[in-house]
């Protein structure tokens, strides 16, 4: 079934340029092209097999899997009016299709009660707390004045990228606004600089341009570049998940725990579809120094011995999707490939940039 149509708009406030200092809907554009660049990546399936390999290893399944995993719950929108659980697709198709809508289906607006996605760069100033501690949760509960939202967690200018989120199965407009929006703060700690000279307000065109990224890998790479927060977010739109639950680090994004999501979990999940964007916009980089070529993900891990199928958790079974396991007997010869090493011998699962 083709997905509709549906142009969704987003907002950027104009502080957000002032936050970064810098165009900041250069990030947006980036991230946009990114996925684009995946689709086409993906149409090609094994015929092209450094993106093969790298959606493999962050969906922990083959491009030509043909196992199905219900819509989660939010995804409705793209996926034809269909109420969740329904409609289940291969885990390449969920990928794809939220990717297709994103580099298609979004246009900017300067009104934001009609934006879908809304960026803010105003230091929180319209938040206001309604709760300290919800339910003695340790939580703090905050209201969006602007936008009419709650958002639970800690003071959202206080954070390199917050969002508080009002979703809905349809984009009706209700009090002048849409009622699917999500809103996302950034501040100028989106500047902070992991190795203390590389300025993260930078596209990765630019930082491509000027440096030599081989060897690096993609967490210290994408920890804290704009372009993949946005693609992030906008994935958190379309109702992909964050999966902390499931992830035994706990966290919500960065590509550990992209490398701790199971299959069937992780072609749902906000930070590894914007993972995959990051990749396939690191194999359009021309590196220094040479005239073609581009980035990719170490080609040895196929020679790994293993299966190319979920990862597991040598504990006990691992969950999949509903009803479905990974059989303990296949555990341990599945131990091999998923298994990131000290000693460089799963270069993909550390994530590792490497010439193309």
């Amino acid at each position: 079934m083709a997905l509709p149509k549906i142009t969704k708009y987003y907002w950027i406030q104009e502080a957000c340029d002032a936050a970064i200092n810098t165009e900041f809907d250069a990030h947006v554009r980036e991230a946009r092209r990114w996925a684009a660049r995946a689709v086409q990546r993906m149409r090609s399936g094994v015929h092209d097999p450094d993106f093969a390999r790298v959606f493999n290893v962050i969906f922990r399944t083959p491009v030509t899997d043909d196992q199905l995993f219900p819509i989660p719950q939010g995804l409705e929108l793209i996926n034809g009016g269909m109420p969740s659980g329904e409609q289940p697709k291969t885990a390449a198709r969920h990928v794809y299709d939220a990717l297709l809508d994103f580099c298609e289906n979004w246009e900017r607006t300067d009104e934001r009660e009609r934006a879908d996605v809304r960026f803010y760069g105003d230091g929180g100033a319209r938040w206001r707390q309604v709760n300290a501690n919800v339910n003695n949760s340790g939580r703090e509960l905050w209201y969006d004045l602007e936008n009419k939202m709650y958002l639970y967690g800690n003071n959202p200018a206080a954070q390199a990228a917050a969002y508080g989120a009002v979703t809905a199965t349809s984009r009706d407009f209700i009090d002048g606004q849409s009622t699917r929006r999500i809103t996302i703060d950034v501040t100028p700690r989106v500047e902070f600089n992991i190795d203390g000279e590389r300025s993260h307000r930078e596209t990765l065109d630019s930082i491509a341009s000027k440096e030599h990224l081989e060897g690096e890998t993609v967490e210290t790479l994408g920890a804290y570049l704009i372009s993949r927060l946005v693609f992030h977010h906008f994935m958190l739109w379309y109702g992909l998940d964050e999966n902390e639950d499931i992830d035994p680090t706990h966290l919500r994004d960065g590509w550990d725990h992209c490398m701790a999501l199971p299959k069937g979990k992780s072609c749902v999940d906000a930070e590894c579809v914007a993972y995959l964007g990051l990749w396939a916009g690191l194999a359009d980089c021309l590196p220094l120094d040479r005239v073609t070529g581009g980035y990719t993900m170490d080609r040895a891990w196929d020679a790994i011995q293993g299966t190319n199928d979920a990862r597991p958790n040598p504990a006990a079974e691992v969950p999949l999707a509903e009803g479905v396991v990974i059989p303990k007997n296949l555990l341990q010869q599945n131990l091999g490939k998923w298994q990131a090493k000290p000693n460089g011998q799963n270069q993909a699962i550390e994530g590792v940039i490497n010439l193309r």
